[in-house]
C-alpha cells in the first residue's frame, strides 16, 4: 500500500503522463486443492518530489449498488471479515435515468476519467507485450 494519497477532484484538469503502471507480478494461492495464478500491477502517480502517490478520483454523485466485500485473494467465505477486509467493489451507472440521453457536465468528466484510465491500462500492456515480444 502507498502511504502519501492524492485526491483529483471531478473539474479538475490531471496529467496523466505522471501515472506509473510497475511491471506486473504474479501470485499464486490455492483453492479447493487448485494452485490460481492472478497477476497485478501497482499504479500510482508520481508526486512533484517523485513520491508514489496513491490516486483517488472523485465522480459524479450518483447512488451506487451492488456493493461487495473485497478480501485477499484466496480467502475462505468462512474467514472473511470487516477486520481483514481490503475494500468494496461498487457498481456504479455513469449516468441517472432521467440524464441517461443528455449527460450532465459531471457525467461527462467521470466518464472521460474512466476512459482515461482505461487508455492508460490498455498502454501499459501494450508496453508489455512489445518488451516481452523484444526479451524473446
Amino acid at each position: 500500500m502507498l502511504s502519501e494519497e492524492m485526491f483529483v477532484p471531478l473539474d479538475s484538469i490531471f496529467d496523466w503522463g505522471k501515472v506509473v503502471v510497475e511491471e506486473p507480478e504474479t501470485h499464486t494461492f490455492t483453492k479447493g486443492g487448485s494452485t490460481v495464478e492472478l497477476t497485478t500491477s501497482r499504479v500510482y502517480v508520481l508526486g512533484d518530489n517523485g513520491e508514489k502517490l496513491q490516486i483517488y478520483f472523485e465522480v459524479a454523485v450518483h447512488n451506487v449498488y451492488g456493493l461487495t466485500g473485497i478480501w485477499p485473494t484466496g480467502t475462505d467465505k468462512d474467514d472473511q471479515s470487516l477486520d481483514n477486509i481490503e475494500g468494496f467493489q461498487i457498481s456504479y451507472p455513469l449516468t441517472s435515468l432521467s440524464t441517461v440521453d443528455n449527460p450532465t457536465p459531471a457525467e461527462i468528466a467521470t466518464r472521460h476519467t474512466l476512459n482515461m484510465m482505461w487508455e492508460t491500462t490498455v498502454d501499459a500492456l501494450k508496453k508489455l507485450c512489445d518488451k516481452k515480444k523484444k526479451d524473446r
